[in-house]
């Protein structure tokens, strides 16, 4: 039996069964820089051409924004639990 979960894809209990694509602005991408930290980017944002990074405002806040390589805000240090 099928049923839409939170995020817009369809689970379904048959591992064939609605297989969908996610959209583009659901797919991440994930970049190591030199210093060891990670850069995380939204394959698209939609309504913006340039791209855009997660960025931390303050201590715990996420964002969007422009990444800034002279600032810690958009690198994010990346551990196994």
């Amino acid at each position: 039996m099928d049923r839409p979960s939170r995020f817009g894809a369809t689970i379904s209990s048959s591992p064939s069964a609605g297989r969908k694509t996610p959209s583009p602005e659901q797919l991440w991408r994930i970049d190591q820089l030199t210093d060891g930290t990670w850069r995380i980017l939204p394959k698209a944002v939609p309504d913006s051409k340039e791209p855009l990074a997660l960025t931390a405002i303050g201590d715990s806040t996420p964002t969007l924004a422009k990444f800034d390589s002279k600032s810690d805000n958009g690198r994010w240090n990346l551990k196994k639990p």
